[in-house]
C-alpha cells in the first residue's frame, strides 16, 4: 500500500470524524457503510501487515537456530571424526612403544639375581644353580674358606664369596656343564659365577650361624 493511499483514508478518517464532532449528519447511507467498510478493510490489512513482519521476523530467527545447530552438529560430527582419528594413531604409537619396549629388554641380559637386600636368586638364577650342581662346588669351596670368614660379618662374607666364584676357573666336565647351562639359557660365564657366589655366601653364613638378613650377625 502506498503513501498516498494511507494519506487518503487518513484524510477520510480526519473527515469522518469531525463531521461526528460537528454534528452533521447529512452524509449518505452509503457514505457511511463505505467509511465503515474501508476502515474494516484497513484494520486487516495493518493486522496483516504486522502479522506478517512478526511472522517473517519469526522464521528468520528460527532459520537462524536452525542453521546455528546445523553447524554444531556438523561441528560435532567432525569433532568425533578426527578424535577416532586420534585414538586409532594414539594406539598404533602405544603398540610400537610395546615392541620397543620388547626389543629393549630383549637386548638385556636375563636377572640371575636381585637387587633386594641381600642379593639373591632369581627363578633363572634357581634353575641355573641346579643344572651346574652349585650347591657341591659351594660345599667343598666352604670348606677352605671356614677359618677365614669366621671373624666376618655377614658382609664380609657375601664380599668373600663373590671373590672366590669371581676368581673360580672350572675345568673338565665342570667347565663343560657351566658352557652348555650358559648358553641354553644365554648367559655368559660371568652371570654363571654370580650365582656361585651367591650359593657359596648362604653355604659360608649357615656354617657360622649368622643370619643373611642382618649385616649385624
Amino acid at each position: 500500500m502506498s503513501y498516498n493511499h494511507y494519506q487518503l483514508i487518513q484524510n477520510f478518517y480526519i473527515r469522518w470524524i469531525n463531521c461526528l464532532i460537528d454534528g452533521v449528519i447529512d452524509m449518505s447511507l452509503d457514505y457511511w457503510i463505505f467509511g465503515i467498510i474501508i476502515s474494516v478493510l484497513v484494520t486487516l490489512v495493518i493486522t496483516a501487515i504486522n502479522f506478517t513482519y512478526k511472522y517473517g521476523k519469526w522464521q528468520g530467527e528460527v532459520n537462524t537456530d536452525r542453521n546455528t545447530i546445523k553447524e554444531f552438529i556438523k561441528e560435532i560430527r567432525k569433532d568425533k571424526k578426527e578424535t577416532r582419528k586420534d585414538i586409532k594413531e594414539t594406539r598404533k604409537d602405544i603398540k610400537e612403544t610395546r615392541k620397543d619396549i620388547k626389543e629393549i629388554f630383549g637386548r638385556l641380559p636375563p636377572l640371575l639375581t636381585t637387587s633386594l637386600s641381600p642379593i639373591r636368586l632369581t627363578e633363572l638364577g634357581d634353575r641355573i644353580s641346579n643344572n651346574i650342581d652349585a650347591e657341591v662346588w659351594a660345599k667343598e669351596t666352604a670348606k677352605d674358606l671356614i677359618d677365614k670368614t669366621k671373624d666376618m660379618n655377614s658382609f664380609e662374607i657375601q664380599e668373600e664369596s663373590f671373590k672366590m666364584a669371581k676368581n673360580y676357573q672350572p675345568t673338565g666336565q665342570i667347565l663343560k656343564k657351566i658352557q652348555n647351562t650358559a648358553f641354553q639359557e644365554g648367559v655368559k660365564l660371568e652371570g654363571i659365577k654370580e650365582v656361585l657366589g651367591v650359593v657359596l655366601r648362604d653355604r659360608l653364613l649357615a656354617i657360622h650361624d649368622k643370619n643373611k638378613e642382618s649385616l649385624d650377625s
